[in-house]
């Protein structure tokens, strides 16, 4: 499960086996979704997972924060992580 973020501190929450890999797709701007055009992306924080399940769940459960809530509430997982 990984977060990144934009140059205007846009936040993207997602989950990957290979994030290097995954990075470079949202700042090539092929593919089709929220990411495209509104790079570069950086890594701000990773959580490993032994499952994919485990972080689709973590995934999930950051997304579905309150909008007014959720940049407050990520920067401090980020700064204590569970």
């Amino acid at each position: 499960m990984y977060i990144i973020e934009n140059v205007v501190s846009q936040l993207y929450i997602g989950c990957s086996s290979d994030l290097e890999s995954r990075l470079k797709m949202h700042n090539g701007s092929r593919r089709p979704g929220w990411t495209r055009g509104r790079g570069p992306w950086k890594i701000i924080y990773k959580e490993p997972f032994q499952t994919k399940q485990e972080a689709m769940k973590r995934e999930r459960y950051l997304k579905g924060l309150k909008a007014g809530l959720r940049v407050k509430k990520l920067l401090n997982i980020i700064d204590d992580p569970r």
